[in-house]
């Protein structure tokens, strides 16, 4: 698992490199250790093999749950709230400071512009315009410390990558501006041209390492038992 951090706006900082294990109990850890210390207002891409991107996810709201005071906002694209809130809670993780701005309607059977305390539904994914809209009402209404992106993978579908790579660049300098700190997960995947060009935007960059072929196989043993 690698630790890589870049100077907003500039490059690779060689002291901010940190190396550990695979061992699968301990390769999260210096992702907790990471989100642990950041700072308020500053920005984090969270790198993710593509079939560990839900694990990835709850344990980042977690970690977060445990240091945040203010509300979190998360973007979910690859898991419904339902399913994420019931998977944290599973783990005694309070889901009360959460709200979901569901980046893909009908992931539970939600209505598109349902909207109620805890999350908002958009009317239509294929428009960023609207997605930034809506970020912006919910950090004029509340008290949002943090901002989780899940994950860069499902914006690709519907998007140009020009479109992402700004739509990021916006997203992460107005967050900075407002003093709000941005979290945003992405599948890491050979010949990933859109890493690089978004790296720049970050504050830091977190590596993880895939799980193991022996938690792998475990995963897949315990889905076929159960299904």
């Amino acid at each position: 698992m690698t630790l890589i951090a870049f100077a907003q706006f500039g490059g690779f900082d060689p002291d901010r490199r940190v190396n550990s294990s695979l061992d699968n109990r301990t390769r999260f850890e210096p992702l907790k250790l990471e989100l642990g210390s950041q700072k308020q207002g500053t920005s984090t891409l969270i790198l993710s093999a593509p079939g560990d991107l839900q694990r990835t996810l709850l344990e980042t709201i977690a970690t977060l749950n445990e240091r945040v005071e203010g509300k979190i906002l998360l973007l979910n694209g690859t898991m419904s709230s339902r399913s994420i809130s019931e998977n944290l809670e599973e783990k005694g993780v309070s889901t009360k400071n959460l709200h979901f701005l569901d980046l893909v309607p009908g992931l539970d059977g939600a209505k598109p512009a349902q909207t109620d305390s805890s999350r908002t539904v958009l009317t239509d994914r294929s428009i960023l315009t609207e997605v930034l809209i809506s970020i912006r009402q919910r950090l004029g209404s509340t008290n949002t410390q943090v901002l989780v992106l899940d994950s860069l993978g499902t914006l690709p579908i519907y998007h140009e990558m020009g479109s992402v790579i700004k739509f990021v660049h916006v997203l992460v300098s107005r967050l900075t501006a407002k003093g709000v700190t941005s979290v945003i997960l992405s599948p890491k995947e050979e010949g990933d041209n859109m890493t690089e060009k978004i790296a720049p935007f970050f504050n830091t960059i977190v590596e993880l390492a895939g799980p193991s072929l022996s938690e792998r196989v475990n995963e897949s043993y315990g889905r076929w038992k159960n299904g």
